[in-house]
């Protein structure tokens, strides 16, 4: 047995569809007017956030506010130690001399190591 394959007019489409009350799905229109948060200097500010992906799992992320440009390593914690080797991993892999960090008030970031590292490194 052979099936033939024949395309489907647009109205006919459309016959089926209103006869199976099927609505219309509604076009959103997004805001035009954006203005976009950003630093006028690249590496002026880098945001820094961890998040929780799994169990011993954690996604450190650096996230220039001028360039967009962007780190992700993951961690099995998110001790000092580990905010530390991150922040190596953002020296190292931004272009340029980063000159403030922007974090929330997590303990990772306010401890005597990651503070001192910050400090050997005029940030």
């Amino acid at each position: 047995m052979t099936l033939v394959h024949k395309e489907l007019a647009p109205p006919t489409i459309w016959r089926v569809l209103k006869n199976l009350n099927v609505k219309l799905l509604k076009r959103y229109k997004g805001k035009k007017n954006i203005i976009r948060y950003s630093r006028p200097i690249p590496v002026d500010r880098v945001q820094i956030d961890v998040t929780k992906i799994r169990s011993k799992c954690y996604q450190f992320t650096a996230v220039d506010d001028c360039t967009r440009l962007r780190v992700l390593r993951l961690y099995p914690s998110k001790h000092a130690t580990n905010t530390v080797l991150f922040l190596g991993e953002i020296l190292d892999n931004f272009p340029f001399q980063m000159q403030r960090i922007q974090t929330d008030w997590g303990t990772e970031f306010f401890n005597d190591l990651f503070q001192e590292e910050l400090y050997i490194h005029a940030i």
